[in-house]
């Protein structure tokens, strides 16, 4: 997705791995992060793997630790959401499946997601 972005936000700076805190002074958490952040549209761009929309078994942890860890992703999902919303941002999940492999479908996909 950050090496298509351009194609679709043109010489906008694009920004990786940005603190919420760094956006949003009122979040709660330091250690939460954006994927991707195009700050001059107001865009904030989250790539969800597939650990964000099943429970996942990492190493040798136990099923009720995948639970907490499921539950407490999706928390962590809608609090990142909430606030970009609230704030006015536009907030734009891409899916781990969603793209396609021909990279002018995937622009295509990107632009409309986008800018609509």
């Amino acid at each position: 997705v950050l090496d298509l972005l351009p194609n679709v936000v043109g010489t906008c700076p694009i920004q990786n791995e940005v603190s919420v805190q760094k956006i949003f002074k009122d979040y709660y958490s330091p250690r939460h992060h954006y994927d991707i952040v195009v700050p001059l549209l107001k865009v904030i761009i989250e790539c969800h793997g597939i650990q964000h929309e099943y429970i996942q078994g990492f190493g040798e942890t136990h099923p009720d630790q995948n639970r907490r860890n499921f539950a407490d992703q999706k928390e962590r999902d809608w609090s990142k959401q909430n606030i970009a919303e609230s704030h006015g941002w536009t907030y734009v999940i891409i899916w781990y499946n969603d793209l396609p492999k021909d990279d002018d479908d995937a622009i295509k996909i990107l632009r409309q997601q986008l800018i609509g």
